[in-house]
Protein backbone atom coordinates (compact mmCIF):
# COMPACT_ATOMS: atom_id res chain seq x y z
CA UNK A 1 0.00 0.00 0.00
CA UNK A 2 3.00 2.42 0.48
CA UNK A 3 3.40 2.47 -3.33
CA UNK A 4 -0.01 2.78 -4.16
CA UNK A 5 -1.34 6.30 -3.38
CA UNK A 6 -5.27 7.05 -3.77
CA UNK A 7 -6.25 3.04 -3.49
CA UNK A 8 -8.37 1.96 -1.34
CA UNK A 9 -8.05 -1.90 0.17
CA UNK A 10 -10.90 -4.37 1.12
CA UNK A 11 -11.05 -8.10 2.17
CA UNK A 12 -13.73 -10.95 0.65
CA UNK A 13 -13.77 -14.98 1.42
CA UNK A 14 -15.09 -15.55 -2.09
CA UNK A 15 -14.31 -14.55 -5.46
CA UNK A 16 -17.78 -13.28 -6.35
CA UNK A 17 -17.55 -11.11 -3.53
CA UNK A 18 -14.67 -9.46 -4.55
CA UNK A 19 -15.71 -9.09 -8.37
CA UNK A 20 -18.89 -7.47 -6.76
CA UNK A 21 -17.31 -5.38 -3.49
CA UNK A 22 -19.97 -7.46 -1.66
CA UNK A 23 -19.87 -8.83 1.90
CA UNK A 24 -16.55 -7.20 2.79
CA UNK A 25 -14.58 -8.61 6.02
CA UNK A 26 -12.64 -6.83 8.82
CA UNK A 27 -9.94 -7.40 10.59
CA UNK A 28 -10.27 -9.81 13.44
CA UNK A 29 -12.10 -12.22 11.35
CA UNK A 30 -12.21 -15.28 12.50
CA UNK A 31 -11.16 -17.98 9.70
CA UNK A 32 -14.01 -21.10 8.72
CA UNK A 33 -11.86 -23.36 7.38
CA UNK A 34 -8.02 -24.48 8.01
CA UNK A 35 -6.68 -23.14 5.96
CA UNK A 36 -8.92 -20.65 3.95
CA UNK A 37 -8.28 -18.59 1.21
CA UNK A 38 -8.94 -14.77 1.49
CA UNK A 39 -9.33 -12.54 -1.36
CA UNK A 40 -8.00 -8.89 -1.32
CA UNK A 41 -9.23 -5.74 -4.02
CA UNK A 42 -7.14 -2.38 -4.71
CA UNK A 43 -9.42 0.23 -5.80
CA UNK A 44 -8.43 3.45 -7.67
CA UNK A 45 -10.16 5.90 -5.86
CA UNK A 46 -10.52 7.98 -9.16
CA UNK A 47 -11.31 5.99 -11.51
CA UNK A 48 -12.22 2.33 -12.31
CA UNK A 49 -9.22 0.87 -12.17
CA UNK A 50 -8.72 -2.50 -9.75
CA UNK A 51 -6.67 -5.24 -9.07
CA UNK A 52 -7.98 -8.70 -7.14
CA UNK A 53 -5.56 -10.71 -5.37
CA UNK A 54 -5.65 -13.89 -2.55
CA UNK A 55 -3.48 -14.87 0.39
CA UNK A 56 -4.08 -17.74 2.77
CA UNK A 57 -4.92 -18.14 6.15
CA UNK A 58 -3.52 -20.92 9.03
CA UNK A 59 -3.93 -21.54 12.06
CA UNK A 60 -1.21 -23.76 12.71
CA UNK A 61 -2.13 -26.27 15.93
CA UNK A 62 0.86 -26.13 18.47
CA UNK A 63 -0.49 -30.16 19.45
CA UNK A 64 -1.19 -32.25 16.36
CA UNK A 65 -3.94 -34.07 19.00
CA UNK A 66 -4.64 -32.46 22.43
CA UNK A 67 -2.32 -32.24 25.20
CA UNK A 68 -4.68 -31.49 28.40
CA UNK A 69 -1.89 -32.10 30.77
CA UNK A 70 0.41 -29.03 28.83
CA UNK A 71 -0.04 -25.41 30.45
CA UNK A 72 1.50 -22.92 28.95
CA UNK A 73 4.15 -20.56 31.13
CA UNK A 74 2.71 -23.21 33.89
CA UNK A 75 6.02 -23.05 36.58
CA UNK A 76 7.07 -26.73 37.72
CA UNK A 77 8.37 -27.33 41.06
CA UNK A 78 11.25 -29.88 41.41
CA UNK A 79 13.17 -31.04 44.48
CA UNK A 80 16.94 -31.58 44.71
CA UNK A 81 18.79 -33.41 47.73
CA UNK A 82 22.28 -31.55 46.71
CA UNK A 83 24.27 -33.84 48.77
CA UNK A 84 23.87 -36.55 45.70
CA UNK A 85 21.05 -36.08 43.48
CA UNK A 86 21.11 -34.76 39.94
CA UNK A 87 17.43 -34.35 38.78
CA UNK A 88 16.04 -34.28 35.03
CA UNK A 89 14.25 -31.70 33.96
CA UNK A 90 11.84 -32.99 30.67
CA UNK A 91 9.21 -32.19 28.34
CA UNK A 92 7.08 -35.09 27.59
CA UNK A 93 4.01 -35.15 25.97
CA UNK A 94 1.36 -37.63 26.34
CA UNK A 95 -0.55 -37.64 22.62
CA UNK A 96 2.37 -35.91 20.44
CA UNK A 97 5.63 -36.87 19.08
CA UNK A 98 8.21 -34.63 21.09
CA UNK A 99 10.32 -35.08 17.78
CA UNK A 100 8.38 -32.51 15.65
CA UNK A 101 9.52 -29.57 18.19
CA UNK A 102 12.43 -27.99 19.00
CA UNK A 103 14.07 -26.83 22.31
CA UNK A 104 16.07 -24.06 23.39
CA UNK A 105 16.45 -23.89 27.25
CA UNK A 106 17.88 -21.04 29.22
CA UNK A 107 21.07 -22.85 29.73
CA UNK A 108 21.42 -22.83 26.33
CA UNK A 109 20.87 -26.60 25.69
CA UNK A 110 18.64 -27.77 22.75
CA UNK A 111 17.37 -31.25 24.07
CA UNK A 112 14.00 -32.40 24.89
CA UNK A 113 15.18 -32.30 29.09
CA UNK A 114 18.12 -31.56 30.62
CA UNK A 115 19.68 -32.52 33.95
CA UNK A 116 20.42 -30.15 36.87
CA UNK A 117 22.10 -29.98 40.10
CA UNK A 118 21.67 -26.56 41.39
CA UNK A 119 18.57 -24.72 43.19
CA UNK A 120 17.32 -21.83 40.66
CA UNK A 121 14.59 -21.22 38.07
CA UNK A 122 15.09 -22.49 34.45
CA UNK A 123 12.33 -22.42 31.73
CA UNK A 124 12.37 -23.75 28.13
CA UNK A 125 11.20 -22.42 24.68
CA UNK A 126 9.32 -25.37 22.47
CA UNK A 127 8.72 -24.64 18.82
CA UNK A 128 7.05 -26.27 16.05
CA UNK A 129 8.33 -26.22 12.68
CA UNK A 130 6.07 -23.26 11.78
CA UNK A 131 7.49 -21.45 14.75
CA UNK A 132 5.14 -21.69 17.21
CA UNK A 133 5.88 -21.64 20.58
CA UNK A 134 5.37 -22.13 24.10
CA UNK A 135 7.30 -21.48 27.31
CA UNK A 136 7.32 -23.82 30.29
CA UNK A 137 8.86 -23.25 33.40
CA UNK A 138 10.90 -24.75 36.49
CA UNK A 139 11.76 -23.45 39.64
CA UNK A 140 14.20 -26.18 41.56
CA UNK A 141 14.58 -26.09 45.28
CA UNK A 142 17.07 -27.59 46.82
CA UNK A 143 17.24 -29.35 50.99
CA UNK A 144 21.12 -29.98 51.70
CA UNK A 145 20.96 -33.71 53.28
CA UNK A 146 23.63 -34.31 56.18
CA UNK A 147 22.52 -37.75 57.21
CA UNK A 148 23.08 -38.41 60.83
CA UNK A 149 24.53 -40.46 62.88
CA UNK A 150 21.97 -43.35 64.88
CA UNK A 151 21.91 -42.59 68.33
CA UNK A 152 22.92 -45.03 71.07
CA UNK A 153 22.25 -45.04 74.62
CA UNK A 154 23.75 -47.25 77.05
CA UNK A 155 21.31 -48.18 80.02
CA UNK A 156 20.29 -51.53 82.68
CA UNK A 157 16.87 -51.96 80.48
CA UNK A 158 15.06 -51.24 76.45
CA UNK A 159 13.89 -48.42 76.84
CA UNK A 160 15.15 -44.87 77.00
CA UNK A 161 14.83 -40.96 76.45
CA UNK A 162 16.71 -39.82 73.59
CA UNK A 163 17.82 -36.23 72.34
CA UNK A 164 17.39 -35.27 68.58
CA UNK A 165 19.00 -32.07 69.21
CA UNK A 166 22.14 -33.42 68.10
CA UNK A 167 20.60 -34.66 64.97
CA UNK A 168 18.74 -30.99 64.14
CA UNK A 169 22.02 -29.55 64.20
CA UNK A 170 23.16 -31.57 61.74
CA UNK A 171 20.07 -31.74 59.64
CA UNK A 172 20.06 -27.98 59.18
CA UNK A 173 23.67 -27.42 58.78
CA UNK A 174 23.93 -25.54 55.25
CA UNK A 175 20.28 -25.46 54.65
CA UNK A 176 18.28 -21.79 54.81
CA UNK A 177 14.57 -21.22 55.02
CA UNK A 178 13.89 -25.15 55.87
CA UNK A 179 11.98 -26.88 58.87
CA UNK A 180 12.59 -30.13 60.45
CA UNK A 181 10.11 -32.40 62.37
CA UNK A 182 10.35 -35.94 63.81
CA UNK A 183 7.82 -38.87 63.44
CA UNK A 184 7.85 -42.79 64.65
CA UNK A 185 5.99 -44.05 61.09
CA UNK A 186 7.22 -43.33 57.59
CA UNK A 187 3.68 -42.97 56.80
CA UNK A 188 2.94 -40.30 59.53
CA UNK A 189 5.94 -38.21 57.91
CA UNK A 190 4.52 -38.45 55.03
CA UNK A 191 1.09 -36.83 55.79
CA UNK A 192 2.93 -34.56 58.85
CA UNK A 193 0.92 -36.02 61.24
CA UNK A 194 1.51 -37.44 65.06
CA UNK A 195 4.69 -35.25 65.01
CA UNK A 196 7.14 -36.54 68.24
CA UNK A 197 8.76 -33.49 69.00
CA UNK A 198 12.93 -33.44 69.72
CA UNK A 199 13.13 -35.85 73.04
CA UNK A 200 11.37 -39.30 72.49
CA UNK A 201 11.27 -43.00 74.73
CA UNK A 202 11.89 -45.53 72.49
CA UNK A 203 8.85 -48.19 72.24
CA UNK A 204 10.53 -50.81 70.76
CA UNK A 205 14.65 -51.34 70.44
CA UNK A 206 15.89 -50.50 68.33
CA UNK A 207 13.81 -48.14 66.58
CA UNK A 208 13.55 -46.44 63.13
CA UNK A 209 12.88 -42.26 63.87
CA UNK A 210 11.44 -40.84 60.20
CA UNK A 211 12.70 -37.16 60.03
CA UNK A 212 10.95 -34.56 57.00
CA UNK A 213 12.61 -31.06 56.24
CA UNK A 214 10.44 -28.74 54.58
CA UNK A 215 11.38 -25.97 52.54
CA UNK A 216 9.51 -23.20 53.85
CA UNK A 217 6.83 -21.92 51.21
CA UNK A 218 7.42 -24.27 48.72
CA UNK A 219 6.48 -27.53 48.01
CA UNK A 220 10.08 -29.14 48.44
CA UNK A 221 10.57 -31.94 51.42
CA UNK A 222 12.49 -34.62 52.53
CA UNK A 223 12.36 -37.55 54.51
CA UNK A 224 15.19 -39.57 55.63
CA UNK A 225 15.86 -41.57 58.80
CA UNK A 226 17.57 -42.79 61.35
CA UNK A 227 17.97 -45.72 64.30
CA UNK A 228 17.78 -44.94 68.16
CA UNK A 229 19.12 -48.25 69.95
CA UNK A 230 19.53 -49.07 74.11
CA UNK A 231 22.47 -50.86 74.71
CA UNK A 232 21.62 -52.88 78.20
CA UNK A 233 24.47 -53.09 80.30
CA UNK A 234 23.17 -56.61 80.89
CA UNK A 235 22.40 -58.63 77.65
CA UNK A 236 20.34 -60.72 80.90
CA UNK A 237 18.82 -59.36 83.63
CA UNK A 238 20.93 -59.42 86.84
CA UNK A 239 17.93 -58.46 89.64
CA UNK A 240 20.55 -58.93 92.42
CA UNK A 241 23.31 -57.38 91.08
CA UNK A 242 24.48 -54.14 93.50
CA UNK A 243 26.37 -51.42 91.97
CA UNK A 244 27.61 -50.32 95.62
CA UNK A 245 28.86 -52.48 98.62
CA UNK A 246 29.84 -51.81 102.07
CA UNK A 247 31.75 -54.52 103.35
CA UNK A 248 33.91 -54.77 106.61
CA UNK A 249 37.57 -55.52 106.59
CA UNK A 250 38.43 -57.53 109.91
CA UNK A 251 41.72 -56.47 111.64
CA UNK A 252 42.57 -59.16 114.11
CA UNK A 253 42.53 -60.70 110.25
CA UNK A 254 45.60 -58.32 109.06
CA UNK A 255 47.48 -59.13 106.99
CA UNK A 256 45.45 -61.54 105.47
CA UNK A 257 43.77 -60.75 101.80
CA UNK A 258 39.30 -59.88 101.61
CA UNK A 259 38.64 -60.45 98.09
CA UNK A 260 36.55 -58.22 96.16
CA UNK A 261 34.70 -59.65 92.85
CA UNK A 262 31.98 -58.86 90.30
CA UNK A 263 30.15 -61.65 90.39
CA UNK A 264 27.35 -62.19 87.49
CA UNK A 265 24.81 -64.60 87.85
CA UNK A 266 23.15 -64.71 84.73
CA UNK A 267 25.67 -63.39 82.16
CA UNK A 268 29.00 -64.61 80.68
CA UNK A 269 31.86 -62.37 82.61
CA UNK A 270 33.65 -63.19 79.69
CA UNK A 271 31.79 -60.84 77.84
CA UNK A 272 32.72 -57.94 80.21
CA UNK A 273 36.57 -55.73 80.90
CA UNK A 274 37.49 -54.20 84.24
CA UNK A 275 39.78 -51.41 85.01
CA UNK A 276 39.81 -51.34 88.79
CA UNK A 277 40.76 -47.94 90.71
CA UNK A 278 43.88 -49.94 91.48
CA UNK A 279 44.76 -50.57 88.15
CA UNK A 280 44.16 -53.84 87.61
CA UNK A 281 42.25 -55.28 85.04
CA UNK A 282 40.48 -58.87 86.46
CA UNK A 283 37.39 -59.55 87.85
CA UNK A 284 37.93 -59.11 91.31
CA UNK A 285 41.47 -58.06 93.48
CA UNK A 286 42.66 -59.03 97.21
CA UNK A 287 43.11 -56.01 99.00
CA UNK A 288 44.05 -55.79 103.43
CA UNK A 289 43.20 -51.79 103.93
CA UNK A 290 39.86 -49.93 104.24
CA UNK A 291 38.91 -47.19 101.36
CA UNK A 292 36.65 -47.02 98.69
CA UNK A 293 37.34 -49.26 95.81
CA UNK A 294 35.62 -49.16 92.51
CA UNK A 295 35.77 -50.53 89.39
CA UNK A 296 34.72 -49.93 85.58
CA UNK A 297 33.06 -52.69 84.33
CA UNK A 298 32.39 -52.65 80.44
CA UNK A 299 30.45 -54.70 78.09
CA UNK A 300 30.99 -55.84 74.63
CA UNK A 301 28.91 -53.04 73.30
CA UNK A 302 30.68 -50.45 75.28
CA UNK A 303 28.87 -49.57 77.84
CA UNK A 304 30.09 -49.27 81.27
CA UNK A 305 29.13 -48.98 84.64
CA UNK A 306 30.65 -48.07 87.84
CA UNK A 307 31.17 -50.04 90.98
CA UNK A 308 31.99 -49.09 93.88
CA UNK A 309 32.95 -51.35 97.43
CA UNK A 310 33.32 -49.60 100.74
CA UNK A 311 35.64 -51.17 103.14
CA UNK A 312 35.84 -50.05 106.79
CA UNK A 313 37.73 -51.26 109.74
CA UNK A 314 36.10 -53.70 112.62
CA UNK A 315 37.39 -55.55 115.18
CA UNK A 316 35.75 -58.12 116.78
CA UNK A 317 35.90 -56.43 120.55
CA UNK A 318 35.83 -52.15 120.94
CA UNK A 319 37.29 -53.33 124.29
CA UNK A 320 39.56 -55.83 125.70
CA UNK A 321 38.45 -59.30 126.94
CA UNK A 322 41.27 -60.16 128.55
CA UNK A 323 39.33 -63.68 129.51
CA UNK A 324 38.02 -64.83 126.20
CA UNK A 325 39.62 -67.93 125.08
CA UNK A 326 38.76 -71.19 123.59
CA UNK A 327 37.40 -73.45 126.04
CA UNK A 328 37.12 -77.36 127.17
CA UNK A 329 33.89 -78.06 128.48
CA UNK A 330 33.37 -81.73 129.74
CA UNK A 331 30.14 -83.67 129.32
CA UNK A 332 29.01 -86.57 131.91
CA UNK A 333 27.87 -89.21 130.01
CA UNK A 334 26.10 -90.64 133.16
CA UNK A 335 23.97 -87.65 133.34
CA UNK A 336 22.41 -87.83 129.68
CA UNK A 337 20.00 -87.01 128.65
CA UNK A 338 20.29 -83.51 130.60
CA UNK A 339 21.17 -80.81 128.73
CA UNK A 340 24.26 -78.16 129.02
CA UNK A 341 24.82 -74.90 128.33
CA UNK A 342 27.36 -73.32 126.44
CA UNK A 343 27.80 -69.61 126.49
CA UNK A 344 29.64 -67.42 124.79
CA UNK A 345 30.68 -65.33 127.50
CA UNK A 346 31.75 -61.34 126.70
CA UNK A 347 32.21 -59.08 129.96
CA UNK A 348 33.29 -55.78 128.07
CA UNK A 349 31.56 -55.07 125.00
CA UNK A 350 27.96 -54.76 123.98
CA UNK A 351 26.85 -58.02 122.52
CA UNK A 352 23.81 -56.30 120.78
CA UNK A 353 26.29 -55.55 118.07
CA UNK A 354 27.41 -58.78 117.47
CA UNK A 355 26.27 -61.80 115.87
CA UNK A 356 26.77 -65.98 116.60
CA UNK A 357 26.84 -68.76 114.35
CA UNK A 358 27.40 -71.88 115.97
CA UNK A 359 28.51 -74.85 114.36
CA UNK A 360 25.37 -76.74 114.62
CA UNK A 361 23.29 -73.86 112.81
CA UNK A 362 22.23 -71.40 116.06
CA UNK A 363 22.49 -67.89 115.96
CA UNK A 364 21.89 -67.10 119.68
CA UNK A 365 24.68 -66.42 122.00
CA UNK A 366 23.88 -69.66 123.73
CA UNK A 367 23.57 -73.00 122.69
CA UNK A 368 21.94 -76.43 124.58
Amino acid sequence: MSANTNTALTYYTSQNDADLSSNEINNGYVNTSNPQTIWYRLDKTNDSCFYIGTFQIYVDPFFINPEPSFVDNETKDECINTTSQTIELAIQFDNNDINNYTFLWSTGETTSSINVTNEADYSVVISTVNGCEKTQNFHVSAIVINEPDDLFICKIGNFAEFDFTNQTTTLLENNTNVEIAYYDLHNAALLQQGEIGNTYTNVVNPQEIFYRLDKLGETCFYIGSFEINVNTFFATPEPNFLFEETLPYCLESYPDMLDLMVIFNNNDINNFTFLWSTGEVTSSIAINESGDYSVEITNNLGCKEIKVFHIYDSVVFTNDEPNFMDEIIYYCTDTYPEMIALVSGIENNDMSNDTFLWSTGGDTNYKY
